[in-house]
Protein backbone atom coordinates (compact mmCIF):
# COMPACT_ATOMS: atom_id res chain seq x y z
CA UNK A 1 0.00 0.00 0.00
CA UNK A 2 1.19 3.60 -1.12
CA UNK A 3 0.16 6.51 0.30
CA UNK A 4 0.96 9.98 -0.86
CA UNK A 5 0.05 12.97 1.32
CA UNK A 6 -0.52 16.09 0.17
CA UNK A 7 0.25 19.31 2.46
CA UNK A 8 -2.11 22.51 2.31
CA UNK A 9 -0.61 25.02 0.57
CA UNK A 10 -1.40 29.09 1.79
CA UNK A 11 -3.71 30.54 -0.79
CA UNK A 12 -1.50 33.04 -1.74
CA UNK A 13 0.78 31.03 -2.80
CA UNK A 14 -1.18 29.03 -5.23
CA UNK A 15 -2.38 32.62 -6.98
CA UNK A 16 1.48 32.83 -8.04
CA UNK A 17 1.88 28.87 -9.34
CA UNK A 18 1.91 27.77 -12.38
CA UNK A 19 0.14 24.94 -14.58
CA UNK A 20 2.94 22.38 -13.35
CA UNK A 21 3.11 23.77 -9.41
CA UNK A 22 -1.01 23.15 -9.76
CA UNK A 23 -1.14 19.84 -10.94
CA UNK A 24 1.86 18.69 -8.27
CA UNK A 25 0.03 19.76 -5.33
CA UNK A 26 -3.96 18.89 -6.62
CA UNK A 27 -4.07 16.50 -9.53
CA UNK A 28 -4.38 13.09 -8.65
CA UNK A 29 -3.05 10.65 -11.55
CA UNK A 30 -2.09 7.42 -10.07
CA UNK A 31 -5.36 5.52 -8.43
CA UNK A 32 -5.17 2.09 -10.74
CA UNK A 33 -2.46 0.25 -10.85
CA UNK A 34 -2.66 -3.72 -10.96
CA UNK A 35 -1.70 -5.76 -7.93
CA UNK A 36 -0.95 -2.28 -5.98
CA UNK A 37 -3.70 -0.48 -4.01
CA UNK A 38 -2.84 3.57 -4.19
CA UNK A 39 -3.75 6.26 -2.24
CA UNK A 40 -3.91 9.97 -1.75
CA UNK A 41 -4.42 11.75 1.36
CA UNK A 42 -4.98 15.59 1.08
CA UNK A 43 -4.58 17.54 3.65
CA UNK A 44 -6.59 20.10 1.70
CA UNK A 45 -10.03 18.83 2.26
CA UNK A 46 -9.21 15.79 4.89
CA UNK A 47 -10.10 13.75 2.65
CA UNK A 48 -8.38 10.08 1.29
CA UNK A 49 -9.17 8.93 -2.34
CA UNK A 50 -7.89 5.88 -4.10
CA UNK A 51 -7.92 2.51 -5.94
CA UNK A 52 -7.58 -1.18 -5.63
CA UNK A 53 -7.11 -3.38 -7.85
CA UNK A 54 -6.14 -6.77 -6.35
CA UNK A 55 -5.00 -9.47 -9.12
CA UNK A 56 -3.46 -12.45 -7.72
CA UNK A 57 -4.11 -12.27 -3.95
CA UNK A 58 -6.34 -9.88 -1.69
CA UNK A 59 -4.81 -6.30 -1.02
CA UNK A 60 -4.17 -5.01 2.63
CA UNK A 61 -5.66 -1.75 4.11
CA UNK A 62 -3.71 -1.58 7.02
CA UNK A 63 -3.75 1.79 9.35
CA UNK A 64 -0.04 3.64 9.51
CA UNK A 65 -0.43 5.32 12.70
CA UNK A 66 2.79 7.67 11.77
CA UNK A 67 1.09 8.74 8.80
CA UNK A 68 -3.01 9.17 9.38
CA UNK A 69 -1.70 11.18 13.10
CA UNK A 70 -3.73 9.02 15.39
CA UNK A 71 -2.89 6.94 18.71
CA UNK A 72 -5.73 4.90 18.01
Amino acid sequence: MMIDVRQVCHPEAVRSFDTEQLRRHFLVERMFEAGKLLLTYSHVERFVIGGAVPITEALVLKSDKATIGSPN
